[in-house]
């Protein structure tokens, strides 16, 4: 916690043993206007829910299982559904898919459905935005092994309306997205960091829920980009 002079209180909060946490996210997950904690904990199984109190502190962890044989891995929050609580997309890694965590309102989650990525795609990271202007929650998914961005439209609708892959190039090895309006169209686009190529890639979106083919840009030789972040 921040104390105003530069510095913080250090305090920590168990997320259990073995339990490998390896993203979070930050959102009132029950309605009562403080921020929550929610992080994924990929070796065991879970996802880890903090709900925090006015003074800065948090529950225990409260945990919800994303079951067995899953690896959570990365982890998004949005209102998907627009039932006006905010739900949560995980990123399964090691089984190539990523589901939907349906947010109640009150702190608690489960599983609405599960969604595959590709054979041996290994999805490592994803966004949300409405990438169509249909007033619905989109994703981006990159997979690492397969070298694509995956794009999936109205993600809480069934069936989906749209799956589109996009190419980052050859062993490009896309390891972070993020996204934002790059060329003031007041559209959505989206940039990869490019381990394996070295490079940064643009994805200029078009308004519609498709993107311009890659446009690269690249770092300097071995410079294996990890993360990419805008600001």
């Amino acid at each position: 916690l921040g104390n105003g002079l530069g510095t913080f209180v250090n305090h920590k909060y168990s997320t259990g043993s073995d339990s490998h946490p390896s993203s979070l996210v930050v959102g009132d997950f029950n309605n009562d206007n403080i921020l929550d904690v929610i992080v994924a904990n990929s070796g065991t199984m879970n996802i880890g829910v903090f709900l925090g109190y006015r003074n800065g502190s948090f529950t225990n962890m409260i945990t919800y299982p994303t079951g067995l044989d899953s690896s959570p891995q990365f982890i998004v929050t949005s209102d998907f559904d627009n039932d006006k609580n905010l739900d949560l997309v995980v990123a399964n890694t090691e089984y190539n898919n990523v589901f939907l965590l349906k947010g109640y309102g009150n702190g608690s989650f489960s599983i609405a459905a599960t969604h595959a990525t590709g054979p041996f795609s290994t999805p490592k990271s994803i966004v949300t935005g409405d990438f169509d202007n249909s007033n619905r929650s989109d994703v981006a998914i990159i997979n690492s092994v397969t070298n694509n961005i995956l794009i999936l439209s109205s993600f809480a609708v069934h069936p989906i309306t749209s799956r589109l892959n996009y190419s980052t190039g050859a062993y490009s090895q896309p390891d972070s997205i993020a996204v934002g309006d790059f060329n003031h169209d007041n559209q959505l686009d989206i940039v990869v960091a490019n381990s394996n190529s070295s490079s940064i890639g643009v994805f200029l979106g078009l308004g519609n829920g498709t993107f311009e083919s890659q446009r690269i840009y690249v770092i300097e030789n071995n410079a294996r980009p990890q993360s990419v972040a805008l600001g």
